[in-house]
């Protein structure tokens, strides 16, 4: 992930797109936690909305499944999903 903080960083996108591929390909978010999900979806939403997507989908399913979530972390998760479908 710090690879791919740096790419971007630097501006180097397709480097950033492979690098995102080969994350995806290596990572599942299965038993991460939400915030750490908001967190890869919001990384993922400046380079690869497919991932954006997938990522902040998982947030929001965890979200709806927690009473208490903070609302306003919980209303950037679907923002950012919103978004990501759009594009």
């Amino acid at each position: 992930m710090e690879v791919i903080v740096e790419e971007l960083k630097r501006g180097h996108f397709p480097n950033v797109l492979s690098k995102t591929k080969a994350f995806r390909e290596k990572h599942e978010t299965n038993g991460k936690s939400i915030d750490d999900l908001i967190l890869y979806g919001d990384l993922a939403f400046m380079c690869d909305y497919k991932l954006a997507r997938r990522i902040m989908s998982d947030a929001v399913k965890q979200i709806e499944n927690v009473k208490a979530y903070d609302q306003q972390k919980a209303a950037h998760a679907y923002l950012v999903l919103g978004e990501a479908e759009g594009n």
